[in-house]
């Protein structure tokens, strides 16, 4: 990650956990790519003005850690089955009322990528491939805070 001007400096920094200690509601956000610097990006096509956006999602209730939120939700919008090993927890992102865990996926191959996703059981979500350079240098759009998020993890 970068130096203290990065946004997970300024609002994220690794919390330590215990084993027991997931409280409340919490999200995930997941970077996943391969390394060729291709990274995968969902946008939601039932919303007015959708942008790209990594994949996300909330807790489930029967969830108990984050890492399996994580799991799920990059299954059901991008149709990647990962095991939660390659799993690696980023930063956290404090929100007013839950936290969101970033975690990196990096993959050998995008086997098993659907052309679209889940979001409440409904095939909505346009999955796709992009350049990280492209997103990065502004040449595609995408969801702002998800584009410094990017910016963060790459440099």
């Amino acid at each position: 990650m970068g130096g203290p001007e990065t946004l997970f400096q300024e609002v994220a920094m690794r919390h330590k956990h215990s084993k027991d200690s997931y409280q409340g509601d919490w999200a995930a956000l997941i970077y996943a790519h391969d390394r060729r610097g291709r990274v995968v990006l969902v946008r939601d096509t039932s919303r007015p003005r959708p942008e790209w956006k990594l994949t996300a999602g909330t807790k489930e209730p029967d969830e108990t850690k984050p890492k399996q939120t994580a799991v799920r939700e990059l299954r059901e919008e991008t149709g990647l089955t990962v095991p939660k090993k390659h799993f690696k927890l980023r930063g956290i992102l404090q929100h007013p009322n839950h936290r969101v865990y970033l975690f990196e996926v990096a993959l050998d191959n995008f086997e098993g990528l659907a052309e679209w996703g889940y979001e409440d059981g409904k095939p909505v979500l346009e999955v796709k491939i992009f350049s990280e350079i492209d997103l990065l240098e502004g040449r595609r759009s995408m969801l702002a805070v998800h584009r410094l998020i990017l910016r963060d993890l790459t440099c």
